[in-house]
């Protein structure tokens, strides 16, 4: 069996599917984790809606206002919502479940549509919420889905 976990440092469980860059699998086998590999989660598929970003917790972009003055723009509000998740989700396609401390609906939906179970989480550590997760005492989390 094959867990893959959302992260950024191979540690911990990113709190938001969209901004984590990697994904830790996990093999295990009888119950033992027997194998780890780092992907590159590689989801950005956003130039077909004309903008360019980078996924980062306090991504701004700056704009001029109507006096000519800098002003931050957050680009969660003026980036359209992507809804190709097609190639984050074939990354892992071969995992039987992936962990996420927060996704957004679409994606939960495109996860599920491959065969992967997101199983969303308030434990941090990937490493515990996988021992969890195997002794069937991992307590979802569903309100975490955006």
């Amino acid at each position: 069996m094959k867990i893959a976990a959302v992260t950024n440092d191979g540690r911990s469980i990113s709190a938001h599917f969209g901004r984590a860059l990697h994904y830790l699998v996990l093999t295990v086998e009888d119950g033992v984790i027997t194998g780890r590999e780092m992907r590159d989660k590689s989801t950005c598929n956003h130039g077909h809606h004309g903008h360019d970003h980078h996924h980062h917790e306090d991504n701004q972009q700056l704009a001029d206002d109507s006096t000519g003055q800098a002003i931050a723009l957050s680009l969660t509000a003026v980036a359209p919502p992507v809804d190709d998740h097609g190639h984050a989700a074939a990354v892992i396609a071969d995992c039987e479940v992936v962990l996420s401390r927060g996704m957004g609906g679409g994606m939960y939906r495109n996860l599920q549509h491959v065969g992967v179970r997101p199983v969303l989480t308030d434990m941090v550590l990937i490493e515990e919420a996988v021992r969890a997760y195997l002794a069937g005492q991992l307590q979802e989390q569903p309100h975490l889905v955006h």
